[in-house]
């Protein structure tokens, strides 16, 4: 297998190299510039899935449909992932009522064995 030569072929544009100070400006304003980035796409995610929650509700009301659509964020790895991460007030409060509807159908389940 043939070692690939390190340095730019003739006619090349690269950059000459740096070292020390300047190499690390270059790298944090790279890093910061990709932060940014991530950032802006995290935050557009974050309004997508608040827009979403919105509709939802304006259009369902808090019902059934928000419990599914809660439930299926939830069952999906990128979108649990997500809110751990970053947070969605919109699916906390859909979350709770998740809850308190798994409770609701456990007392009605104990309800009917106990024949009440």
């Amino acid at each position: 297998m043939r070692s690939r030569d390190p340095t730019p072929s003739s006619g090349s544009t690269a950059p000459p190299a740096c070292e020390g100070p300047a190499a690390l400006g270059i790298v944090q304003d790279l890093y910061s510039a990709e932060v940014n980035a991530l950032k802006a796409h995290a935050d557009g995610a974050s309004t997508a899935l608040d827009n979403a929650f919105a509709f939802i509700e304006g259009a369902f009301g808090a019902e059934r449909e928000l419990l599914v659509f809660t439930t299926e964020l939830t069952a999906r790895k990128a979108t649990a992932l997500f809110i751990a991460r970053f947070g969605c007030a919109a699916y906390d409060r859909a979350s709770e009522g998740l809850m308190v509807e798994e409770q609701r159908s456990e007392l009605l389940a104990q309800m009917e064995e106990l024949e009440l």
